[in-house]
Formats: structure tokens, sequence, C-alpha cells
């Protein structure tokens, strides 16, 4: 389920995780870009028969042998993703967050209670972090994500079992900026800079192996919830 869904299931505040959504995209992505890699390495020498040259001094050199290297590391990045993404969701299933309220203004609380359909005892605390992050233009033009508020709190394992509920609370600073995309995906990498702002909730506890990991999407409005 794709965290995207923080358009809350019908009427109620709770929200599902976007783990299994993220290692689906990774593994999309790792397919696409590996397979370019491999695409880029093969064309040349099947196509024109010419092997790939890497001395810089040979006069047959090109700086294009660094592209598939480029694309190789790249994929990688996405496939690690995607098996850990993988992992998590057979290990804890599909977590989900359930929401005092639907819709959160600046300035207001935003409280609930994280719950895993998987029970597991932490080594160590629960750390439930609520970050607001912009998509802006690096100085190179290269667009980048920025955090414009961030607030991590504890929880102590003795008083949060994962399957009755890992509680939180937070507020919502005053004039915070306003959720214009309802969670974290693929759609975060498109549009102008400074118009994608979105907020997130992170879980994480320490375990022998695996750590348990999820992420959702908080929806802040511009001006007060009210009755929402």
């Amino acid at each position: 389920m794709s965290d995207d869904r923080a358009a809350q299931r019908s009427g109620t505040g709770e929200v599902g995780g976007g783990t299994s959504f993220h290692a689906r995209t990774d593994w999309i992505m790792a397919v696409l870009i590996l397979g370019a890699a491999a695409a880029a390495v093969a064309y040349p020498v099947f196509k024109y028969d010419a092997p790939w040259v890497f001395d810089p001094d040979d006069p047959e050199f090109s700086p294009a042998i660094f592209v598939p290297v480029f694309l190789f590391v790249y994929g990688m990045k996405h496939l690690i993703a995607a098996i850990r993404g993988t992992l998590l969701g057979r290990r804890f299933g599909e977590s989900v967050v359930e929401f005092d309220r639907r819709v959160v203004a600046s300035g207001e609380p935003l409280k609930g209670v994280i719950r895993c359909p998987v029970h597991f005892v932490p080594t160590g605390d629960y750390e439930i972090r609520l970050r607001c992050i912009e998509k802006v233009s690096s100085p190179t033009g290269n667009l980048r994500d920025s955090i414009r508020e961030e607030q991590t709190i504890q929880v102590s394992p003795q008083f949060a079992d994962p399957r009755k509920g890992i509680p939180f609370a937070f507020t919502i600073p005053s004039g915070a900026r306003s959720t214009t995309v309802p969670g974290t995906s693929v759609l975060d990498t498109i549009g102008e800079p400074g118009s994608e702002v979105r907020w997130i909730l992170e879980a994480k506890a320490p375990l022998k192996g695996l750590n348990y990991y999820e992420i959702f999407g908080v929806h802040v409005s511009p001006g007060p919830a009210g009755a929402a």
C-alpha cells in the first residue's frame, strides 16, 4: 500500500504504511536501470564490434565508458533498497498509523498510535520522527530534498505494544508549510522547486537482525483543521 494513501481510509484517521509501495517502486527502477547498464555495455560490442577500452592513454578510449558504471551504481542503490523493503514487508507486514484527526493545521497537535500486525520486542526505544520536506533547487540546478521541520521522540518499549499501538504526540509549528504532496512516492520527483512539500512520519525500533522501520504520509492543512 502506498503512503500516498495519506488520503486516509474511508472517513477514519487510519493511514497505511508506505514501505511496501517503495519496495515495488525500487524493484521496477532497479530492473530498468540495471537493464540499461547492461545494454550500454553490450550494444557497442555486438552492434559495432567495438570492445571497451579502459586505458585513458589509448586513442580509442572514450569517456562513454563511465555511463554504464554510473547506471550500475545507481541501479544497485535501488536494488539494495528494494531488497530491504521486501524483507521489512515479510518480517513485519503492513503497519498502520491512526491519527486523532485526519487533517492537522500549523500550531495544532498531531497525536495517534502506530500499530504493527506482528509482535516484536525491541532491544531499545522506539524512535518516531516527524519531518517536513520541501523539494528545492541546488546551486547546480539539481532538485534535492530540504528538511524544513523535524521533531523526534523516544518511546520506551515497556509502555508500548506494537500490536496495540505505539503512541506519539507532536505539535505542528505555527506557520509551518502545508502538504502539497500527500506522502512519499515516485511523484515526489516531479514538479517545480518549492512547489512540493510533504510531511512524513517515520517509526524505527532496534532489533536483533532486521530493525523495524515504517513510513507514513501526514496531511498538514494551510489553515485550522477545525472539525476535520
